[in-house]
């Protein structure tokens, strides 16, 4: 019995057939990478990620004082990601980032522009979901309101210097610029985040932190 193929006849094979082969295998690997891709990646319910709207960050460690905070509860990555208010890319950005992040700060022109589907983009702050974070909170917050709904948090009042000054969220972010309309700004919480109860409570934690870590003395 001739078990041995001769030359021709693997010549003919690679020829004709080794393509098939070299599909298989880069079938096979391209299936083995995703599923380890898929297996390391980073989940929602892993990630608390912020998206503030102002002219400017400074110098903060708001990613890594969530992660120290929530390392425990399995978040296992933190972003901040910033957006100027006239940027040409902002609704882009917010589209990308801000529409999945779990705590968002806007100010008061985009929250007007989006009031009529704002229940369609973010999560009403109802009286169990403010039980969520209030407690220890010393401040007066006050809030974004629509079709009799509380919105969002109000953090900065041009108009009003004592409500604005309960907070020192200036020393992260900057609210006004020269020859730019003053603006109030809010913080809301995009519908998408997973991490007010659908997937984790992780959210509350990182909203409660972020709130009393900027409430003035």
């Amino acid at each position: 019995m001739k078990l041995r193929p001769d030359k021709k006849k693997i010549k003919d094979f690679l020829v004709m057939d080794g393509w098939v082969v070299i599909l298989i295998a880069l079938v096979s690997y391209v299936g083995f990478y995703w599923a380890i891709e898929a297996i390391d990646s980073i989940k929602d319910y892993e990630r608390i990620d912020y998206f503030i709207e102002s002219y400017g960050l400074k110098d903060n460690t708001l990613a890594e004082d969530t992660l120290a905070l929530l390392k425990e509860n399995g978040v296992l990555e933190s972003n901040v990601y910033d957006v100027s208010p006239d940027s040409s890319t902002k609704n882009a950005k917010f589209a990308r980032f801000g529409a999945y992040s779990d705590i968002c700060v806007l100010n008061q022109t985009d929250l007007d522009d989006v009031m009529e589907v704002i229940g369609d983009n973010f999560l009403p702050l109802s009286s169990s979901f403010k039980a969520g974070y209030e407690d220890g909170l010393s401040k007066n917050y006050s809030y974004y309101s629509a079709y009799d709904e509380d919105y969002a948090i109000k953090i900065y009042d041009p108009a009003d210097v004592s409500y604005s000054g309960q907070f020192t969220f200036g020393n992260l972010m900057t609210f006004a610029k020269d020859g730019a309309d003053p603006e109030a700004y809010y913080l809301v919480i995009p519908l998408n985040s997973v991490n007010y109860g659908a997937k984790t409570v992780n959210g509350f934690a990182a909203l409660h932190h972020f709130l009393k870590t900027y409430e003035a003395p």
